[in-house]
């Protein structure tokens, strides 16, 4: 598959998948929450992003690498169907919670759309979150490519910057929500 195209049709999939779905989330479940009290409304995300905190902590301190959401890939099969797969693959990930995901981010901002405090377009800025994640890695691997980097081995992350990019989003977002109750 061409360098180029194949992650440019991954990122098309991502882009639509991620666009579509949280302004489909926002039609439904994020106006029915407007019909009700922003203060009310604000309490229950606040207690809900607090319990996701909790759960975040609870993951890390046991080890375990995967965010809150549902423990499932998208096939890597579907890259070897040429670009309707690598569509597919795209449109799956753009969807904020049907995959596996490193940080609690995607589920924070489906709930804030969710309680009618997120946008319409919040997918637009997931779907540049995983354009810039991928831009870097491509970045990274033509460089592992270069007969300088010979010989390099990436090491672990450390558990502290792992707590940092699961735990301090969530803690910006209650604290964003606290400060406008």
């Amino acid at each position: 598959m061409h360098r180029v195209l194949g992650p440019s049709v991954y990122l098309l999939g991502v882009l639509v998948g991620s666009t579509v779905s949280v302004f489909l989330l926002d039609l439904t479940a994020g106006a029915v929450a407007r019909r009700l009290d922003s203060s009310t409304r604000m309490v229950w995300l606040l207690v809900v992003l607090i319990a996701l905190l909790l759960i975040e902590v609870a993951r890390i301190w046991l080890g375990l690498d995967r965010s809150v959401g549902l423990n499932r890939q998208t096939p890597y099969q579907w890259r070897l169907r040429g670009l309707p797969g690598i569509l597919g693959w795209g449109l799956d990930t753009g969807i904020p919670v049907t995959t596996v995901r490193a940080t609690p981010m995607p589920l924070m901002a489906v709930l804030l759309v969710a309680f009618g405090f997120g946008v319409p377009y919040a997918g637009l800025f997931y779907a540049a979150g995983i354009a810039t994640g991928l831009c870097v890695e491509l970045a990274r691997q033509s460089s592992l490519a270069s007969p300088s980097a010979a010989g390099h081995i990436p090491r672990r992350r450390p558990r502290v910057l792992l707590l940092a990019a699961r735990i301090v989003p969530a803690v910006v977002a209650c604290t964003v929500i606290v400060a406008h109750a």
